[in-house]
């Protein structure tokens, strides 16, 4: 299992954690997470974490960087409201 991290806005985080689902603004359908809950790379994109747990075979490595902090991306449709932490 992953531990993973997607910076948000509080209103779009409280949303995420009421519905125990996300949306994509992606193409791909998918939602970019960190492994690092705070700092990081992942910083800029909002003051709101949402903490999944997945199987490791629902995430795709999408970056790595020299501390060991990864990126990996989601197809938000393969999230269960389990995920949700």
């Amino acid at each position: 299992m992953l531990d993973l991290y997607h910076r948000t806005t509080a209103v779009s985080a409280a949303v995420i954690y009421r519905e125990r689902r996300m949306l994509s603004k992606e193409s791909s359908g998918e939602a970019f997470f960190s492994t690092v809950r705070d700092g990081g790379a992942s910083t800029g994109y909002g003051e709101a974490v949402v903490h999944i747990r997945v199987p490791e075979e629902l995430a795709e490595i999408d970056d790595e960087f020299p501390d060991g902090e990864q990126h990996y991306r989601v197809k938000v449709a393969r999230l269960r409201p389990e995920h949700f932490i």
